[in-house]
């Protein structure tokens, strides 16, 4: 029983940080997202990778787009194929899931 609650405790601890990350994620986002793209720009090219990704996988892409193309041609480039890695993996996971086979629901 103790060992249940302190699994219940950590788990509520890791969801409320987790929120907390993408609650200042979505401020960041919309942050960047009234910046002028080369301003945007210039800041994008000197973040940490993994935080360039996540902004740029939730900033619409009309935004995205002409911060991009604004910015150092290698740090796009490389935010890009980080980008197109995940979504490889995460599509390469779902597809190595079972498939659930069955009558419609309807």
């Amino acid at each position: 029983a103790q060992l249940k609650a302190i699994e219940a405790k950590i788990e509520k601890e890791f969801k409320e940080r987790d929120s907390r990350r993408e609650a200042e994620y979505n401020r960041l986002v919309a942050l960047y997202s009234r910046m002028k793209p080369k301003k945007a720009a210039q800041i994008f090219n000197r973040l940490n990778i993994e935080v360039l990704t996540e902004l740029v996988r939730k900033m619409k892409p009309a935004k995205t787009s002409p911060i991009l193309a604004a910015m150092d041609p290698a740090v796009a480039e490389r935010v890009t194929m980080e980008i197109a890695e995940q979504n490889r993996k995460a599509q390469a996971t779902s597809e190595s899931l079972p498939k659930i086979r069955g009558e419609s629901l309807r």
